[in-house]
């Protein structure tokens, strides 16, 4: 069966020549009517139709592994429970080597309300549970009644979350200030901000909300939610295909953003918020532990939601898409239309501006900057990616600075956990960098043998 992104409206017929053959109008800036960009007089020529041949050549991607749905869960759960752990040790660490110590514990347990543990417990393995269940859900149930019970499953999820957490407010309300409860629920104003009023996004990152566009482009996409490229020649299906995607996008980046911040928020910074007023703790050494787990949550929500073969689809797409450049020339009567894939060094008027193409074939709307930062970003996606490892590679070298440097056991305890969780973050990285270069590499030097 078809893709749905196969399927596109009727096309407006294309021009026809003098011989009754349609022929798709192109202009080669080089023998078209009116001044080249250097000023010079050319003669007009006539629009000529795009070889087949020109048109981009994908080189597939190998398969690559990638963590399952409920294994990264579980990664991000253990990792954002054994950061919570650690800021708990920063405040309430003991000293229970010395002989007349009063607890036999590198912990001073008793001092930490088990209420809040239970309420950044729930907080932070909401998705897990809901993973593991979604899962023994999809093998047995068929994927006409799945959407319908996702929903469900979605709706008894908020409930029990929602109970737990009203529980545990109730008593925490009991022993510490009014004022504080308004830190437990901040994140969810950013929650509504972000997805609106939605339940999907709290517990699947996989599920967004439903705007205007996804309810349009809807049946652009795969049954798992994931578009899919289609090497179309219709320039109104490509451009049409870059909207979908945008969209996809944008929505990734909301949950990679807000599950990061949220689980920095909740693991790092409300253990802070609730301590006690008698306990002193090292700030400066919790905060870099708050902006660590920031960073980490950050780069892992970052590879899981965008990995290469979703960052491929972008590739595909942008090559389809192409860009235009702006010139600086007197006048031209070549006025660009939405209909045409235009070649290489074409030269067309939009809105009494002049632009330029650069890509073997454009589909691109001239001054969209829309289009041109899809094309600029997804040109080449490795460049994405060594930017993230660079990234991702400082973080660990100043930690492994403060694990040299550090003078407290459990701040080596500390550093010692995130960059255990951090080195598996780096490798993910740096095997998507090498694969995507060699692929991308390989697929410029096959352009450039057939533009020879």
């Amino acid at each position: 069966m078809q893709h749905p992104l196969h399927v596109h409206a009727p096309h407006p017929p294309a021009p026809h020549g003098p011989h009754g053959a349609p022929v798709i109008a192109h202009i080669n800036h080089n023998t078209r009517h009116g001044r080249n960009c250097n000023g010079n007089d050319t003669s007009h020529s006539y629009p000529q139709a795009v070889p087949h041949s020109s048109l981009p050549k994908h080189i597939p991607i190998p398969p690559i592994p990638r963590d399952g749905d409920v294994l990264f869960e579980l990664i991000m759960f253990v990792f954002s429970a054994i950061c919570c752990a650690l800021q708990f040790l920063i405040i309430y660490r003991s000293v229970f080597w010395l002989p007349y110590s009063f607890t036999n514990f590198a912990l001073n347990v008793q001092m930490i309300d088990i209420h809040l543990l239970i309420f950044i417990g729930v907080i932070l393995m909401r998705r897990l549970i809901y993973t593991m269940i979604a899962r023994v859900g999809q093998a047995y149930l068929s994927s006409v009644l799945w959407p319908a019970a996702r929903k469900v499953l979605q709706v008894i999820m908020l409930l029990w979350v929602g109970a737990v957490i009203l529980i545990c407010l109730y008593n925490i309300m009991h022993t510490h200030p009014i004022v504080k409860l308004f830190y437990l629920c901040y994140p969810l104003s950013l929650y509504f901000i972000l997805f609106g009023l939605t339940v999907g996004p709290f517990f699947d990152l996989a599920v967004f909300p439903i705007s205007d566009l996804d309810q349009k482009c809807s049946t652009l996409l795969s049954f798992d939610g994931s578009p899919l490229h289609n090497c179309s020649t219709s320039p109104e299906a490509i451009r049409e295909e870059v909207d979908v995607l945008k969209s996809d996008i944008n929505n990734r980046m909301k949950q990679v953003l807000f599950n990061s911040v949220f689980s920095a928020y909740y693991a790092g910074f409300i253990p802070c918020c609730f301590a006690t007023t008698m306990m002193y703790y090292e700030t400066y050494w919790a905060t870099f532990h708050i902006l660590w787990l920031w960073l980490g949550s950050f780069v892992m929500y970052l590879t899981h939601c965008f990995p290469v073969r979703y960052c491929d689809v972008m590739h595909r797409c942008a090559l389809h898409l192409g860009r235009w450049h702006r010139l600086i020339m007197p006048h031209s009567n070549v006025n660009w239309t939405g209909n045409k894939l235009w070649p290489n060094e074409s030269v067309v008027k939009h809105y009494d501006k002049l632009y330029q193409a650069l890509n073997t074939t454009n589909a691109a709307e001239p001054g969209n900057q829309v289009h041109n930062r899809f094309y600029d970003l997804f040109q080449n996606p490795t460049r994405i990616y060594l930017v993230v490892l660079s990234m991702h590679m400082l973080m660990i070298l100043i930690q492994l600075v403060q694990l040299a440097t550090a003078q407290e056991w459990y701040q080596s305890v500390s550093m010692a956990s995130l960059l255990f969780f951090n080195y598996y973050t780096l490798y993910k990285l740096l095997r998507d960098v090498l694969i995507s270069h060699r692929v991308y590499k390989a697929e410029h030097i096959v352009k450039d043998r057939d533009n020879s």
